[in-house]
């Protein structure tokens, strides 16, 4: 495909930075398609439709970094030590990416259409809120956020293993959810500058998103950096199983080492999320 070359070419020269305006151009598609194709079902459509338009790009990267991890005896050592690696740049450049878009055009679209775009994200903030605000901290709390996030990780790791890039799923959901609290802060701060008359109604509101993410931001850049390297671990299986079986012992290594490098993660997040970011908002 031409796309996939250009794409190869791209990261070939070393410009994996490249992905953010790639990726806001690719949201943006989204966003237009579904509103035009799929009103009614808007927040999820641009979700699956922004996956798949990613799929090549992300296939690219995975492809290479299957190549690397053959050449060096322990992965998990070089994805520390060999600045190289690509996969982990490419979720954080997409992440970084979908946020732009997706604050941008909460900004600027109207409302009817934001709420109508981003329905499914502002009442999942809504509901974040309410349970990190009403919950108590205790052991069951911290054990029950820590077995969630793992379920979560397990998802990540089997959906890049059986579907590779539809991981990117979770990944366009997390940012999702960052893109419109930092759009809904903008636009009503924006608000607020213009319209000072109705600016109690809309602190309020808006403090509730803000509150909502900065909760969520304290503990979930862990969370979501452990997520990447689930991904990263099954995607490595699935190419070694669908293209070179000959290495699976060894990549069977590597994903374990990796999987337990995100569990450990995911631990650290849950200790922050159950007794630091409660008290901190």
């Amino acid at each position: 495909m031409v796309l996939e070359s250009y794409l190869s070419l791209l990261f070939l020269k070393k410009k994996p930075f490249y992905v953010i305006p790639i990726t806001f151009v690719y949201t943006s598609l989204a966003l237009y398609f579904a509103h035009k194709i799929f009103p009614s079902e808007a927040p999820l459509f641009w979700l699956v439709l922004l996956t798949f338009l990613s799929i090549p790009l992300f296939w690219t990267i995975a492809t290479s970094e299957k190549r690397l991890e053959n050449k060096t005896k322990s992965y998990v050592k070089a994805l520390f030590l060999d600045r190289s690696d690509k996969t982990i740049q490419f979720f954080i450049w997409f992440f970084l990416g979908t946020i732009l878009a997706i604050a941008l055009w909460y900004t600027l679209l109207p409302m009817d259409l934001v709420n109508e775009l981003f329905n499914l994200q502002l009442n999942t903030i809504r509901t974040l809120n309410l349970s990190l605000s009403g919950s108590a901290v205790t052991r069951s709390f911290f054990l029950a956020i820590l077995t969630n996030n793992i379920k979560v990780l397990i998802l990540s790791v089997l959906f890049a293993f059986l579907f590779g890039p539809g991981a990117i799923f979770i990944v366009a959901w997390n940012a999702s959810l960052v893109g419109v609290a930092i759009g809904n802060k903008i636009r009503f701060s924006t608000a607020q500058l213009y319209f000072p008359e109705q600016s109690t109604a809309v602190l309020h509101y808006t403090n509730t998103i803000s509150t909502a993410v900065l909760r969520y931001l304290t503990h979930g850049i862990f969370e979501i950096f452990a997520y990447f390297i689930g991904i990263l671990a099954g995607s490595l299986l699935s190419i070694s199983v669908v293209n070179e079986p000959k290495t699976i012992r060894k990549t069977a290594t590597d994903v374990i080492g990796l999987t337990l490098l995100a569990i450990g993660i995911i631990l650290i997040s849950a200790v922050i999320e159950a007794y630091i970011s409660v008290r901190l908002y």
